[in-house]
Parts: C-alpha cells; sequence; structure tokens
C-alpha cells in the first residue's frame, strides 16, 4: 500500500532523527558537565575547555566513558528504559516548576510564555511515562531510581564537603593534580 520506497525512506529518515537527537545530546550533555564543574559542583578536571576547537573535550571524554561502562554492564533494552524514565521524571518535575511558578510568581518578566494547558499535559504524559514501568516490572525501573539516588552521597561528599577536612584536603589535592596532568596532555584552558 505505502510502496518499497517507502519501506527504505522511513527507517532511514528515523536513522537520521535518532542521529539527531544524540548528536545534540552528546553537545548539551557535554557543556551541563562543564558548566557543573566550572561551578564547583564536579571536579575542575571536568569544565577544561580546549583552547583551539573551543570544545569542552574532558567532560565530552567523560560521557563517552560512562557510556560505555554503561554499555558494558547492561544490556540496551535497560538503558533506555533507565533513561527514559529518569528523563520523563525530570520533564515532570520541570514541568510542576512552571506551575509552581505562575502560581507564586505572575507576573515574573519570562522571555516565552506557553499556555497552561502545554505543562499540564507534558505532567500527565510523564507521570504515566515515570509509573506505568513499576507497574510492569516493579525491579527495573527500581534499579534506574537507585542510580539516581547514588548521586545523594556523591554529591555529599565532593559538592556540599559533607566529610573530614582531611579528606577534603586530599580530594582538593588530587583534583588539582588532575588538572594539571589533563592541561599538560591536551591543549584547553
Amino acid at each position: 500500500m505505502i510502496g518499497d520506497s517507502a519501506l527504505v525512506i522511513i527507517p532511514l529518515l528515523v536513522a537520521a532523527s535518532c542521529f539527531g537527537a544524540a548528536n545534540g545530546t552528546l553537545f548539551t550533555g557535554a557543556r551541563v558537565v562543564m558548566e557543573s564543574a566550572q561551578k564547583g559542583d564536579l571536579p575542575p578536571v571536568l569544565g577544561l575547555v580546549h583552547q583551539k576547537l573551543v570544545t569542552p573535550v574532558v567532560s565530552m571524554a567523560f560521557q563517552a566513558i560512562l557510556a560505555i561502562f554503561f554499555l558494558l554492564v547492561a544490556d540496551l533494552n535497560d538503558l533506555i528504559l533507565f533513561f527514559g524514565n529518569m528523563a520523563w521524571l525530570f520533564f515532570g518535575l520541570s514541568m510542576v516548576m512552571i506551575l509552581v511558578l505562575r502560581v507564586r510568581e505572575p507576573n515574573l518578566k519570562r522571555p516565552y510564555k506557553v499556555t497552561t494547558a502545554f505543562p499540564v499535559i507534558v505532567l500527565l504524559a510523564s507521570i504515566f511515562f515515570v509509573v506505568a514501568p513499576f507497574l510492569q516490572n516493579p525491579w527495573r525501573p527500581s534499579i534506574a531510581v537507585g542510580i539516581l539516588l547514588s548521586g545523594v552521597p556523591v554529591y555529599a561528599i565532593f559538592v556540599a564537603r559533607m566529610c573530614s577536612p582531611k579528606i577534603s584536603n586530599q580530594i582538593s589535592r588530587l583534583s588539582n593534580l588532575s588538572v594539571r596532568m589533563v592541561k599538560s596532555v591536551l591543549d584547553v584552558n
């Protein structure tokens, strides 16, 4: 009915769309890591920028290493479930914050404003996409929540510095050493 050419064109368009989404995620994700490191929320070495390319090569390499690690320890279906589940959780939280700001700060100047129906619809969709995997098989999405919550002690130790001064000083020395090593190997600033 749709023709033989559509059987070739549609998968190619889907592949191009996936490539574009992966490309955007790679570059935006690396810049979020870089900015977080420059603010002090992540190790400073992740905030280095290549002088000639003006790209966050260290944070991009960090992302690649994490991706390879996750591909080695889990199968692709689990990774898609983990990422999708957590992404929709944060999409939903973002929509909640939009709605809260609309109530608390109705006169706040906004660069653009969408109708209230949009955040409500996205919030309802995110609730569905977060809750549905738990109803189907609660064990697998619970792993994603565990991975997310594993960031709490990391935050407490490295960002909030809720550790002894001796450990904090050792972490700072190690962090400074890693920055010097990366600067000596790569052309970063």
